[in-house]
């Protein structure tokens, strides 16, 4: 019975820890996951975009106010004054703001006519494209109060630079930490499969080793007698006692562990509950039945263990 014990053990233990890996990265997919400090790197790194704005309107006095959080993953930038703004400049300021701050989401950026509350201008940035046209170049905006919405479709950090680009749909190729979860989320389930199948198939295989009718020598001596699984017989000198196929199993288990205490439970366990029947006292009855089958063996003895189970003393 000790190798049963231990084959649970041996795998019990890692399925658990797999589990619990397996519920945390399962949290952790269902989640956005973002870096360490990432609101205020966007933070910083728009600030910087409206400090330049300000800069090629040639002005260094009035202020840039402070950034606002409308929802998640949307800030706005404002300023408290006028001014013009060039699209190319918009967007040079913004990629090389958000480059220094390793923000490699894909974003939109919106500017807004204060009065109007229209958008005046618009740019979707999602990738790796090179060489791309920043639409309205050489064209500004009038002077007049703007503010400038960043809206980030996916928030994540990387140390991959993007390269932005003006205009509809572009691919990207930063790699998320949603998709590397992703993997690792995929990975955990096929180990938890792998080992579920593998411990069924040793656990199957310990039960079975336990309980099987089929001995190495096709024979098992029990105390003067020998024991024939196959035969569902014993033999005491040259008397012939037949068995039924619950006292074969029964008596398989106590000879492949004399002298060892059997927990009620196993015994239940692989004698019926594993053929999908469940009992109450057909353990003693059968043990009963065994007993007077081999009472004529003073060398052989099956003991009740009050409340554990029995063992067989030779």
């Amino acid at each position: 019975m000790k190798l049963y014990t231990n084959t649970k053990r041996l795998y019990i233990k890692p399925l658990l820890y797999l589990i619990v890996l397996h519920i945390n990265v399962f949290v952790a997919f269902g989640q956005e996951i973002k870096p360490p400090y990432l609101l205020e790197k966007t933070k910083i790194a728009i600030r910087e975009i409206g400090s330049n704005l300000l800069l090629d309107n040639r002005d260094s006095t009035s202020l840039v106010m402070p950034i606002k959080k409308l929802k998640e993953n949307e800030f706005e930038l404002s300023f408290q004054e006028d001014l013009s703004i060039s699209p190319e400049i918009l967007f040079s300021a913004t990629k090389t703001a958000f480059i220094r701050s390793n923000i490699t989401s894909e974003y939109i950026t919106e500017v807004i006519d204060c009065d109007m509350q229209e958008v005046v201008y618009s740019y979707q940035s999602k990738g790796t494209l090179e060489h791309n046209l920043v639409s309205c170049e050489g064209r500004k905006l009038l002077y007049s109060c703007y503010t400038i919405r960043f809206i980030f479709i996916s928030a994540e950090a990387s140390t991959i630079p993007p390269t932005h680009s003006t205009g509809s749909t572009i691919s990207t190729s930063s790699i998320s930490t949603s998709s590397i979860s992703g993997t690792t989320y995929l990975v955990s389930t096929l180990l938890i499969l792998f080992i579920l199948t593998t411990g069924f198939l040793l656990f199957k295989y310990q039960i079975l080793k336990k309980h099987s009718l089929v001995g190495v020598d096709k024979n098992i001596k029990i105390g003067n007698s020998i024991f024939y699984p196959e035969q569902q017989m014993i033999k005491q000198g040259g008397h012939k006692i037949d068995l039924t196929v619950k006292e074969s199993e029964l008596l398989a288990i106590f000879g492949q562990s004399p002298n060892q205490i059997i927990k009620r439970e196993e015994l239940l366990k692989m004698v019926w509950e594993d053929h999908g029947v469940v009992v109450g006292r057909s353990l003693d009855m059968f043990i009963s039945k065994l007993r007077k089958k081999l009472h004529h063996d003073t060398a052989v003895k099956i003991v009740n263990i009050h409340g554990v189970g029995y063992k067989m003393e030779m």
